[in-house]
C-alpha cells in the first residue's frame, strides 16, 4: 500500500484483536454474484476486490461466502467456503489483497429463510421458526416454504461455521467476518419477529442469542484463539416485535466477552431493507446511531456502515461515533476512493448516486454493476488503453452520456470536442439535481465539470450544431448525445395558460402558485411531486397507473418503494387509474372507470408524461464521420445509467 498523504485520525493504523489495520476504511462485504455457479472465486471476483486494495483501502471485508451446500447459499454464483475444493480461489483472492498492504477478511454466511428452493439445491429454506419471509414470498409470487431448523441441525450449522473459519484462516486470509445481520439465519434467531422457539434456543435474549455465541467459540477453537473473528450485527430491526437496538447492545457485549475483534453494525432485514441500503431519497449515514450506540457498550472496535460519504466518513472517525467506516455501494462507484481522499483529491472521486442499480443487479440475477461506474464488474474486459493514432472526436450534447464519452476519450488520448446548445453542462442531471434530497445528483454534474476541464475538453456552449458544423469539424468518430424532449398532453384545453411541463417548473421557468395538479405516475413524476410538496406547495398527482405499486416502477424495488413513501409522508394526493379526457381553467377532468368524470381544481397543471428521442434530429448526422454512435436518451429515454454506459462505450471504440 502506498503511503497515504492524508492526515487525520481516519488515516491512522487501528488494532483489531491481533490484527492491525492501516487505516480506518473498510470495505464493506458487497455480494459481487462474479464467482462461478459452484462459488469458486474467478479472475473476474478476484480483480473486484483488487481494485479496492490497490485503491488502498485498509480492511477488505469479502462478501458473504456460503458455508455449506445444503440450505445456507443466498444466491447463486456467491463465493463459498464450503470445501477444501475452495482453497485454490480463495488464497490466490487474500493474497491479491495482501499485496496491496491491505488486510483480508472473508465473511462467512448462511442465508436461512431468505433464499429460494432454486438456491439451495432444491432444499427448503431453514429458520428458528416456520415463518416465510415476505420479501422472498413477494419474489417467488408464493409463500416461500420454510422449516423449522431441528437441534441436530443447529449443530450442524455451528460446525459448518468453524470449517469456514479453519478455512477461510488456511487460504491466508488475515480475519473472519461472522454475518449474524439482515435476516438470514443466525439474525433470524436473535429476533422474536422471527424465532418463536420454546426450546434452549427461543425466548429470553440470552437464549435466542446462544447460537451466535456457539459459533463464535466453535470458530476460535477451529482456528485459534488469537485469530481475529469479527461479527457484523444489525442493530435494529425497525419492526414492532423485531431486534432492537437495546438488545443488540446486549448482545454485543456477550459477543466481546466471547472474543469477538470487532463489531460491525448494520440493520434491518429483508422486510426492512431500505434501512440496509438507504436510496438518494434518505438521509447520509441513517445507521450511525446504531453503531455509535453499540460503541458506548463495548471496548472491541466498531464499524459504521450505510451511505457514508467520504466526507462524512472523516467526520464519523474524527468524532468518534465510530472506530471504522464501511463503504460499499461508494467504491462501486470508485473503488480509489480512499487513495483520492488521502490525496486531497475528493473532486476525482466518482459520485455514488444511491440509485441502488447495484442491489438491483444482485436481484436479478446478475453481477454486480454501477450506473455511475460502467467498468464495476467489468474492468478485465474493458483495460484503458491510449489510442494507437491522433482521433478526433466530436460530442453532440453535454448531458451524462455525452459527458462520459467525452472523459473515456478524452482518456485514452482523443482530441476531443463537445458542443452544447445550453450555457452549461448536464443535460437532464440540471433539472434531476434541483429537489434537496437529489444532492448525489448535483455532485455527479460537478465530477465531470471537473475532469473535462483537467482533459482539457474543447467545450462550446451555447451552440446548435447543424451538418455543417460536423462537415467543418471533419471529426473520426461523432458521438450523438442528443437527449430526448418532454412529451405533451393532446387532450382538449392542452394549451391553456396554466399547462406546463413538470421540468421547466422544477428549473424555475414557470411561475407557481399552491395548488399544482400533476399528470403523471413515472419516477420523474414522483420526483418533482416531492420536490414541490417540500416546498410547501398542496400536490395531487394524479395518474393512469392503476395501483400504488406501479408508481416509479422504472426504478428498482427499494427505491420505488422509498419515493412513493416519501410522497405519502409529504401529503401528496395521489389519484390513481386517472385517465386526463380534458383541461379547463380550473384544473383538470378525468375519466375515472365507474365513476362519473371527476374535476380535479388546480391553480398550475404540470405535465410528466415522459419523453420522446431525438432520432429524427440523430437521422440528420448519418454518414457525416467514419463512425457515428447515438446514446442516451436520444435513442431511448431511461434512468441516467444506461446514458452513462453507452458514454463510455462511445468513448472507448472512438
Amino acid at each position: 500500500m502506498a503511503k497515504l498523504m492524508g492526515s487525520g485520525k481516519i488515516f491512522a493504523e487501528i488494532q483489531m484483536g491481533s490484527l492491525k489495520v492501516p487505516n480506518r476504511i473498510a470495505a464493506a462485504p458487497f455480494l459481487s454474484r462474479l464467482a462461478s455457479p459452484e462459488g469458486y472465486a474467478t479472475p473476474e471476483l478476484i480483480d473486484y476486490w483488487r481494485q479496492r486494495a490497490s485503491g488502498d483501502v485498509g480492511f477488505i471485508i469479502v462478501e458473504a461466502a456460503f458455508i455449506d451446500q445444503k440450505c445456507s447459499r443466498l444466491q447463486r454464483n456467491q463465493l463459498g467456503v464450503f470445501s477444501d475444493d475452495c482453497h485454490v480461489g480463495l488464497a490466490t483472492l487474500s493474497q491479491t489483497i495482501q499485496l496491496y498492504g491491505a488486510k483480508a477478511c472473508l465473511q462467512l454466511a448462511h442465508a436461512g429463510r431468505q433464499t429460494r428452493p432454486t438456491e439451495i439445491w432444491g432444499n427448503t429454506p431453514i429458520a428458528p421458526s416456520p415463518i416465510p419471509c415476505p420479501f422472498m414470498t413477494m419474489v417467488l409470487g408464493r409463500p416461500n416454504s420454510t422449516r423449522e431448523i431441528t437441534i441436530e441441525q443447529i449443530k450442524e450449522v455451528v460446525v459448518d461455521f468453524a470449517h469456514g473459519a479453519r478455512r477461510a484462516k488456511e487460504a491466508g486470509f488475515d480475519a473472519v467476518e461472522l454475518h449474524f445481520a439482515h435476516g438470514y439465519l443466525v439474525a433470524s434467531f436473535f429476533s422474536r419477529h422471527t424465532n418463536k422457539r420454546e426450546d434452549e434456543y427461543g425466548g429470553s435474549l440470552e437464549n435466542r442469542a446462544k447460537i451466535g455465541l456457539e459459533i463464535l467459540k466453535r470458530c476460535h477453537e477451529e482456528t485459534g484463539a488469537d485469530f481475529p473473528i469479527g461479527v457484523r450485527i444489525s442493530g435494529d430491526e425497525f419492526l414492532p416485535d423485531g431486534l432492537t437496538l437495546n438488545e443488540s447492545k446486549v448482545i454485543s457485549k456477550w459477543f466481546e466477552e466471547t472474543g469477538a475483534a470487532y463489531i460491525h453494525v448494520s440493520a434491518s432485514n429483508y422486510e426492512t431493507v431500505e434501512t440496509q441500503c438507504p436510496t438518494i431519497y434518505q438521509k447520509r449515514g441513517l445507521l450511525l446511531d446504531l453503531a455509535s450506540g453499540i460503541k458506548e457498550v463495548v471496548s472491541v472496535p466498531v464499524i459504521a456502515v450505510a451511505s457514508i460519504t467520504p466526507d462524512l466518513a472523516v467526520k464519523v472517525i474524527e468524532e468518534d461515533q465510530a472506530d471504522l467506516v464501511a463503504i460499499g455501494r461508494g467504491l462501486n462507484a470508485d473503488p480509489h476512493l480512499v487513495r483520492k481522499m488521502a490525496e486531497g483529491r475528493m473532486e476525482d472521486i466518482i459520485p455514488c448516486i444511491r440509485c441502488n442499480r447495484c442491489i438491483e443487479a444482485e436481484s436479478n440475477e446478475r453481477p454486480t454493476m454501477c450506473d455511475t461506474n460502467f467498468l464495476t464488474g467489468r474492468r478485465i474486459a474493458y483495460p484503458i488503453v491510449p489510442v494507437s493514432r491522433p482521433t478526433k472526436v466530436v460530442i453532440v450534447g453535454g448531458g451524462p452520456g455525452g459527458l462520459e464519452a467525452a472523459r473515456v476519450a478524452a482518456t485514452r488520448g482523443c482530441g476531443v470536442k463537445l458542443y452544447e446548445q445550453n450555457d452549461r453542462l448536464g443535460g437532464a442531471l440540471i433539472a434531476a439535481s434541483v429537489p434537496d434530497f437529489m444532492q448525489e445528483f448535483r455532485e455527479l454534474r460537478a465530477y465531470y465539470e471537473t475532469q473535462l476541464r483537467k482533459l482539457e475538453v474543447d467545450l462550446v456552449l451555447n451552440h446548435t450544431v447543424t451538418s455543417e458544423t460536423i462537415q467543418t469539424d471533419q471529426p473520426d468518430t461523432l458521438i450523438l448525445a442528443l437527449g430526448a424532449q418532454p412529451l405533451d398532453s393532446k387532450v382538449p384545453g392542452s394549451d391553456r395558460a396554466l399547462v406546463s411541463q413538470g421540468v421547466d417548473a422544477v428549473l424555475g421557468k414557470v411561475s407557481l402558485r399552491d395548488k399544482i395538479l400533476l399528470i403523471g405516475g413515472n419516477y420523474i413524476s414522483c420526483q418533482i411531486a416531492a420536490h414541490l410538496a417540500q416546498q410547501g406547495r398542496k400536490v395531487t398527482l394524479a395518474s393512469v397507473r392503476k395501483e400504488e405499486s406501479q408508481l416509479a416502477r422504472e426504478l428498482e424495488p427499494i427505491s420505488q418503494y422509498v419515493i412513493v413513501r416519501l410522497l405519502k409522508k409529504l401529503k401528496v394526493e395521489i389519484a390513481l387509474h386517472h385517465n386526463l379526457v380534458e383541461i379547463t381553467d380550473d384544473g383538470g377532468i378525468f375519466q375515472v372507470p365507474g365513476k362519473n368524470p371527476i374535476t380535479i381544481q388546480a391553480d398550475n397543471i404540470l405535465l410528466s408524461l415522459g419523453f420522446s428521442p431525438k432520432k429524427e434530429e440523430a437521422n440528420q448526422f448519418k454518414g457525416l464521420a467514419r463512425r457515428v454512435f447515438a446514446i442516451g436518451d436520444c435513442v431511448r429515454p431511461r434512468r441516467v445509467g444506461p446514458a452513462i454506459h453507452e458514454g463510455f462505450i462511445a468513448g472507448y471504440e472512438a
